[in-house]
């Protein structure tokens, strides 16, 4: 098994996506909207501002965790701080452990600017439980870090030469850096999901939002198994692991903690629907990375511009004239989305 420097991992990460391409399909198709022509409304009026936690944004999208703390993806996280002040959406970046550990790449984790809403750091739950908070604390609010995520990786790190096999403390280590950090957390998943209820056992662990973070969109397992290939066969049943990022939302749709729509995320409709079905915003990863592999700023650019439009334009259709209007609208379930929903426990 072969194992790599946290840098060349993320490079490696990074750059799946110049001979990759997403999985075929995310489950959003499986929900259906009702096309809605009785109604009075104007393109150029709707409104798609909101707000989420304590902060203001002119659209329900972020741009989420990526990469970071190398020279070869530099100028990529200045473009995507770019985007993010010339759209004004909140903008996390890539995991910070490789910082924390060479405090001189702390530089390319600052990447708020003007007119970001908010600003995220991230790091691994793992890393969380091996790392003096105190320090944490201080790194957070020298990148001028609004919030943290905390995210949960555990199929890669299986399928990693050298990843962490021990989550006996991950609990007992969220809970007390809730409690210790001067910084809201919120816990996402990687590429895999969460199952009924996460959103409650959040909570009660302190943290401000849930991240879903489903399956549908990049595929760590995918990534890691091209690099070490000796481990093909033990994780092939591993192969569809994962919750569907719709199923996520619906299975956690509640009226105490805030949900945002990560994994899969690939067009306007996508993130319409996410908010239909219980989300407060959605991210984007995956697209926004080959966005800019094949066009640059400009491609990044473009892409979230059309994000917009398509959504907007899911809003006339559906005779929405505001987000709070989404999020009461009526939809269907197809399958095979509506088979993640008969769950049942054996005793």
């Amino acid at each position: 098994m072969k194992s790599d420097s946290i840098g060349e991992r993320k490079n490696r990460h990074f750059f799946y996506f110049t001979n990759h391409d997403y999985p075929d399909t995310n489950l959003f198709d499986c929900i259906k909207l009702f096309n809605n022509p009785l109604c009075d409304i104007d393109l150029d009026n709707v409104d798609t501002s909101l707000n989420f936690l304590t902060y203001s944004l002119s659209f329900p999208l972020m741009i989420a965790s990526i990469t970071g703390g190398t020279s070869e993806v530099g100028s990529f996280n200045e473009d995507i701080s770019q985007a993010a002040s010339d759209f004004r959406l909140p903008l996390s970046c890539g995991s910070i452990r490789i910082a924390l550990e060479n405090p001189n790449l702390t530089s390319a984790f600052k990447l708020k600017k003007s007119g970001i809403p908010f600003y995220a750091a991230n790091i691994g739950a793992a890393t969380l439980s091996s790392i003096d908070l105190s320090a944490l604390d201080s790194f957070l609010h020298d990148i001028e870090a609004d919030i943290l995520f905390i995210h949960f990786n555990r199929l890669q790190e299986l399928a990693q030469a050298g990843g962490d096999r021990c989550f006996d403390k991950t609990l007992t280590t969220l809970k007390t850096a809730s409690e210790k950090l001067h910084t809201p957390i919120i816990l996402k998943e990687t590429g895999w999901g969460f199952g009924p209820q996460s959103w409650l056992r959040a909570l009660e662990l302190g943290a401000c939002a849930l991240d879903t973070g489903g399956s549908g969109g990049t595929d760590f397992l995918s990534i890691e198994l091209d690099y070490n290939s000796d481990l093909i066969e033990t994780m092939a049943p591993f192969s569809n692991w994962g919750v569907p990022t719709p199923a996520c939302l619906l299975m956690n749709k509640n009226k105490s903690l805030p949900l945002i729509a990560g994994g899969g995320i690939r067009n306007g409709l996508d993130v319409f629907k996410s908010l239909v079905i219980g989300a407060s915003l959605a991210s984007i990863a995956g697209t926004a990375v080959k966005a800019w592999i094949d066009g640059g700023l400009a491609g990044l650019l473009n892409h979230i511009t059309e994000i917009i439009n398509q959504f907007r334009m899911a809003m006339v259709l559906t005779g929405s004239n505001s987000v709070s209007d989404i999020c009461n609208l009526p939809f269907s379930i197809g399958e095979p989305l509506s088979g993640f929903l008969n769950v049942t426990n054996q005793n």
